[in-house]
């Protein structure tokens, strides 16, 4: 006999054999007794009873499985059928009444186990089991305190808000209470659905799904995940119907596949569910599979019955060209689209210019790396009025909250203009002429700059390119005033590193320089000695630089002297970063140990560190005043440096 009062119960210990025993004795006598009659009644009687309980088996395993999921429903089904089968046998009323205490029906749970003590027969070896789970059912009855049941309507939607989606969805199947309760609440508790399969199995879809007949008024951010088919359809369904009320964010996943949004009737439904959300719908974020007939997803459809749209990402694996479609059936122009967000390629700046005729205020534009283009560039100068973010990689680039924000405490600027031109590193470089011509208009606002002007598209095809003729020219007027942020590559004429550094030469508001590729080093030093110290200095792939170690002692020398003798300076360098750069000698890092004011070095790639005692030292040294120290990809450096830096300067703190 078993007296554990846990949920989870043993298909074997459950297991009841005696009425199968009762028939096969009953079978061995009437044989032993040459009852020819009697043997095949009972022999076919122990059969139907050992199939039973092979398949009462089965169902009991199959209810802890769907229980252990919290699956209550279907693990109920097979409970049920166990006692439909086999009403005098435990197994059924113990597996049904520790599901029930699982989701803390307690009163439920006595009157199962009550049930079965006047249907199971006293001699059943687990009739004092059954007793066990009543009494222990009762006195938890006694304990048990539903606290959403009684706590204040607004702190039960808190508690709820913090529970993950899929939970909500288990939560809201618990007991009819918690659903009102939740239902209440919807406002709150179901204000996001994200249907997200990197958190949840693909089997676990479906039970968010089922809760959308109650919820679907509520919801006011929605992901769909195009996986499953048939939760895909549930959710076009309801928008279709006009369940969704409240929809402000709809996100369709690039998991989307092909059969699942591009068939004809699915492509109309869609545009219906889009139509259905036009009074609410601010922000569309749409993956747009590639069609191979003539049954293709048009933006411009989408976007006609979109009229308050602030927000809009279009993801493809493939040109804009083949799915803008006729943007002429917009109408009029439309000025509530302030962010656009293209993730798929353009193949001219015509088409651009198409989409900016009827949505001329946007304010923040992320183009994907053929936003490198000339053509690109030139319809973004001509035609974004009111730009003031801009790149070629959305994560990169300030939100327009966060820019909003800033201006509200940090920004004296005029009201009009670019803040931020974040363009794509590691990539195809920016044409010179159209980019240094947006640079130019805006460098009265311009507050981040990442201007990476290394080989371009139409260099790498062997179109000629002009920069070195007409840079030089450009700049003579050209001054940054507020810039904060700078990271630049020089073309490959080395033809705007000098007009770059110009540029900032007398700009007082700069924290943080960064350049890669540099092709003078000593211009860069001689322009920074004279500006306002900076906060962060890094310097990146840059080698065989001419005099490179001679002028970066000068600069940190000179960054010492003037720290040393203007301790109320605001600003300091506090960051230094090499990556790559082969002049990083022991002269650079004795100055660096003179600057009082460093607490994170980082070094990449090929350094000039002459012997690991050289470096060791410079540790030891500098080990008191840093926060952060970071080595990669440097065959000198291993843990004899690191662990003799520690154990002679007593710590190196590190992270």
């Amino acid at each position: 006999m078993t007296t554990t009062t846990t949920s989870f119960v043993s298909s074997t210990l459950l297991f009841d054999p005696n009425p199968t025993y009762t028939s096969l004795n009953k079978t061995r006598n009437a044989f032993n007794h040459c009852n020819h009659q009697e043997t095949v009644y009972h022999a076919t009687d122990a059969l139907t009873k050992l199939q039973n309980q092979q398949l009462i088996y089965l169902l009991d395993m199959s209810a802890h499985a769907y229980g252990m999921q919290s699956k209550f429903n279907k693990a109920t089904e097979c409970a049920k059928e166990i006692i439909t089968y086999e009403p005098s046998w435990s197994m059924g009323y113990i597996r049904y009444g520790s599901l029930l205490e699982m989701q803390g029906f307690y009163v439920e749970a006595i009157k199962i186990y009550g049930e079965a003590l006047e249907k199971v027969s006293q001699d059943n070896p687990y009739y004092p089991e059954l007793e066990q789970r009543k009494k222990v059912a009762a006195e938890k009855n006694e304990l048990c305190v539903d606290y959403i049941a009684i706590l204040p309507l607004e702190v039960v939607g808190y508690i709820f808000e913090q529970v993950p989606e899929i939970d909500k969805s288990i939560c809201f199947n618990v007991s009819s209470i918690w659903r009102q309760r939740m239902i209440a609440n919807g406002a709150t508790v179901w204000k996001t659905i994200e249907n997200d399969n990197s958190k949840y199995s693909s089997m676990l879809w479906p039970t968010i799904a089922t809760t959308l007949p109650y919820i679907a008024q509520d919801v006011q951010n929605l992901t769909i995940n195009g996986r499953q088919t048939n939760v895909w359809l549930r959710y076009l369904e309801y928008m279709e119907n006009g369940r969704f009320k409240k929809i402000k964010y709809l996100k369709i996943t690039g998991t989307t596949s092909y059969s699942n949004i591009d068939k004809a009737n699915t492509l109309m439904s869609l545009i219906s569910a889009i139509w259905n959300l036009r009074n609410t719908l601010t922000t569309l974020d749409i993956k747009i599979p590639e069609a191979y007939n003539e049954d293709q997803l048009l933006l411009s459809d989408l976007l006609f019955y979109c009229p308050k749209l602030k927000k809009l990402v279009v993801d493809a694996d493939y040109v804009i060209e083949n799915f803008i479609g006729d943007m002429d059936v917009i109408g009029e122009q439309r000025y509530a689209l302030v962010d656009l967000d293209f993730r798929c390629g353009f193949t001219s700046g015509s088409t651009l210019v198409k989409f900016l005729k009827f949505y001329p205020n946007i304010q923040r534009l992320a183009i994907d790396h053929s936003g490198t283009r000339a053509d690109i560039l030139t319809a973004i100068n001509e035609h974004c009025h009111h730009l003031k973010l801009f790149g070629h990689v959305s994560k990169h680039i300030s939100t327009l909250e966060e820019l909003l924000i800033k201006e509200k405490y940090d920004y004296d600027g005029p009201s009009s203009g670019v803040r931020e031109i974040i363009t794509r590193s590691n990539c195809a470089g920016v044409p010179a002429e159209p980019f240094l011509r947006i640079l130019r208009n805006n460098a009265k606002s311009l507050q981040r700059l990442n201007a990476n002007m290394s080989m371009t598209y139409e260099q790498m095809d062997g179109e000629d390119d002009v920069t070195h003729y007409f840079v030089r020219p450009l700049y003579p007027s050209w001054k940054f005033e507020r810039l904060e942020y700078i990271s630049y590559h020089p073309d490959i004429y080395n033809s705007t590193e000098l007009p770059f550094l110009q540029s900032i030469e007398f700009c007082t508001t700069l924290k943080h320089f960064a350049v890669e590729n540099s092709s003078n080093v000593q211009a860069v030093v001689d322009t920074l000695v004279k500006m306002p110290l900076l906060e962060t200095f890094t310097m990146s792939n840059t080698t065989n630089a001419h005099n490179g170690e001679v002028a970066l002692e000068q600069l940190f020398k000179t960054y010492a002297q003037r720290l040393s003798t203007s301790s109320s300076s605001n600003r300091k360098l506090h960051t230094i970063s090499f990556r790559y750069c082969n002049f990083i000698t022991k002269r650079v890092l004795d100055a660096i140990v003179g600057l009082d004011s460093i607490s994170v070095i980082k070094f990449s790639g090929t350094c000039s560190f002459q012997s690991q005692e050289d470096l060791k030292v410079f540790l030891q040294k500098m080990s008191p005043r840093l926060v952060e120290v970071s080595f990669f990809d440097i065959t000198l450096v291993d843990d004899t440096v690191v662990a003799g830096a520690i154990e002679d300067a007593f710590y190196l703190p590190l992270r």
